[in-house]
């Protein structure tokens, strides 16, 4: 009987491995097809400029309510919200996990750091120990 039981687990904890590793228990996040493109009407140098014109001025910041400071930061591959900000404070950060999500959201109009993109320019917030 011993034996039985020992095998029957066995196969469970394969079957939950395999399971794990091709469908997965986490959530994926389906995206959405990209709309159709029109024909484009802009050049690529006007574009070039818009873009130039857009990284040159600074924008102002979003809630000028926050109590803390801000920081503008672009955001590079393998990068998240909290990985940024605990590099603005060199350390550990003097607020929870769910404030500085809570205020990444308020500084960048409602963005979840979930959200965030690759080579985009987001606020950050910094905090005062």
């Amino acid at each position: 009987m011993r034996k039985l039981f020992g095998f029957l687990l066995i196969v469970i904890a394969i079957i939950a491995v395999y399971y794990d590793l091709t469908v997965g228990t986490l959530p994926t996040v389906v995206e959405e097809p990209a709309p159709p493109q029109a024909e484009a009407t802009e050049t690529e140098e006007e574009k070039n400029e818009e873009e130039q014109n857009e990284q040159e001025s600074p924008r102002p910041l979003p809630d000028s309510s926050f109590n803390e400071s801000a920081v503008e930061v672009t955001v590079e591959p393998g990068q998240t919200v909290l990985s940024i900000v605990e590099q603005l404070h060199e350390g550990p950060v003097p607020a929870s996990i769910q404030q500085v999500s809570h205020d990444f959201s308020r500084l960048n109009n409602d963005i979840l750091p979930e959200e965030i993109q690759i080579d985009q320019t987001y606020w950050f917030p910094t905090y005062s120990p």
